[in-house]
């Protein structure tokens, strides 16, 4: 199997309303969310189970967070985001049963 890719919905609009995006399912390779954009600015949105965001690779890297199911969560992207390896530019994500959706404030 091979890693899911999410894709980011961009609200770059005042006063523009766009869809909440429905959630994607976490394959079971687990799932890469791109950041090398605005990735302060991104919300992320776990629905049906828990998901675990996994501690990036870069110097501020941190201990994994998991996400509770129905919760919404703003990453430092410093903690998260990988900046070598297979998933570099990418934070990843694993949780059986659960989806995640993001969306860019710009």
């Amino acid at each position: 199997m091979a890693v899911t890719k999410l894709k980011i919905t961009r609200v770059g609009d005042f006063n523009k309303p766009v869809d909440i995006p429905a959630a994607t399912a976490i394959g079971a390779d687990g799932m890469d969310i791109d950041f090398s954009g605005r990735d302060c600015d991104i919300l992320l949105s776990v629905t049906g189970a828990e998901a675990t965001v996994k501690a990036g690779n870069s110097i501020a890297g941190a201990a994994d967070l998991k996400i509770g199911a129905g919760k919404c969560v703003v990453l430092d992207s410093g903690c998260f985001k990988n900046v070598r390896g297979p998933h570099k530019g990418c934070v990843f994500i694993t949780g059986a049963s659960a989806g995640v959706s993001a969306v860019e404030l710009l």
